[in-house]
């Protein structure tokens, strides 16, 4: 629930009938001042801090994936984006969770920190994320995070936006990235022919892993990763 003001998390315990026993909101302390209405405040007093201090405005769960058991205690862990709608900064926290889905430790990842590349401000990285299984034979899966407002050097696309491959380690930072455009490699998308709504076109051979990133055009890049 990434709200303009207020932000959370919220996993749901649910019934074989699809309706819900019980929840665990994940939201830490709010590290900055806001004016905000007077039930809004009172609320922030109420709930049980779990997870990473965040700030007014940060849109934290922006974009959620499943990471598996990544540290490999048995439970299931979570990997949630956080994009501030005022300063466009973004941050990707990946949560250890407990049982009961309480947030036992977390890494913050942005740019420049833990092994990450630089991330302009604004760019919508961690708009969408996704999981890819391990491609550099570490026996660590990897994170593929789109960043749909980048500009991209040489594209006739306005903000054709940026996918970013990121090789985690064991203990959540990150040991490399790569940055795939619609200009990298096969892509195939450098011309004004293409510019049309709701199409994809993807070059590739053997089995795919797509990953579209939506720029503000509409186009859809699909991003065909070799297995």
């Amino acid at each position: 629930a990434p709200g303009s003001i207020t932000s959370a998390v919220y996993v749901l315990f649910l019934h074989a009938n699809g309706t819900v026993r019980t929840y665990t909101r994940i939201r830490g302390r709010y590290t900055s001042s806001i004016a905000v209405a007077d039930d809004v405040a009172a609320e922030d007093l109420r709930y049980a801090v779990n997870g990473p201090p965040i700030s007014y405005g940060s849109r934290f769960g922006s974009s959620l994936t499943t990471v598996g058991d990544f540290n490999k205690d048995g439970v299931s862990d979570l990997i949630v984006s956080a994009i501030d709608s005022s300063t466009g900064h973004s941050i990707i926290y990946i949560l250890y969770l407990s049982t009961n889905a309480t947030v036992i430790q977390y890494v913050q990842l942005e740019s420049e920190t833990f092994g990450m590349p630089t991330i302009p401000n604004f760019s919508g990285f961690g708009t969408s994320m996704v999981m890819l299984p391990d491609l550099n034979n570490d026996s660590i899966p990897e994170l593929a995070v789109g960043a749909p407002f980048s500009s991209v050097t040489g594209s006739l696309n306005t903000r054709a936006g940026y996918v970013y491959v990121l090789f985690l380690t064991a203990n959540g930072s990150v040991n490399s990235s790569t940055v795939i455009t619609e200009t990298s490699g096969e892509l195939k998308y450098n011309d004004p022919a293409l510019r049309l709504p709701s199409v994809v076109r993807c070059s590739y051979t053997r089995a795919p892993v797509g990953i579209c990133v939506v720029s503000d055009l509409c186009m859809c890049v699909c991003v065909s990763l070799l297995l």
